[in-house]
This record gives C-alpha cells, structure tokens and sequence, in this order.
C-alpha cells in the first residue's frame, strides 16, 4: 500500500476527509458482503404451499443433522481426551 501522504504535511482536516472516506468505502463493502451472503444462504422464495412445506421440511432435516453430527462428534471427542482407566 502506497502511502499518500509522504509528501504532505498531515492535518485533522485530512485524516477527517480520509476516515469519512473510508467509512463510506467500509458500509458499502459491508452491504455488498451482506446482500451475497443472503443471496447465497437463504433458501428460495416459495410461491406455492407445497413449496413452503418442503422449504420447512428441509430446514428441519437440516437441523437434525447438524445436532446429530455434533452429538456424534462430542462422544467422539470425548471419549479421545478421557483420562478415567475403563474398568474390564
């Protein structure tokens, strides 16, 4: 990054100008980010019942199965840092 002020003297009115700037510069990446993370995650629009049956179908499958793989990966894991002796 090149530095734009090498040759300047720096004042407050400067790096006021240039933290608006940049401000501005961070809101819009911010909104970008935001509207391709929705664009990408949020599950299409249904435009009939049956469609928003299945939608809700899906998200709950998909529920499940993220607490049953993190219920199997915590026994897992458990079970490799367990220091107690098993009894045979």
């Amino acid at each position: 990054m090149m530095n734009t002020y090498a040759h300047t003297s720096i004042t407050l009115q400067a790096l006021s100008v240039r933290k608006a700037e940049l401000k501005k510069e961070l809101t819009q990446t911010s909104e970008s980010i935001r509207d391709h993370w929705h664009a990408l995650m949020d599950p299409p629009s249904a435009d009939t019942k049956v469609q928003q049956w299945v939608n809700s179908a899906e998200r709950a499958v998909a529920v499940y199965d993220g607490v049953m793989m993190g219920y199997k990966l915590l026994r897992r894991f458990r079970g490799l840092f367990s220091h107690r002796k098993k009894r045979h």
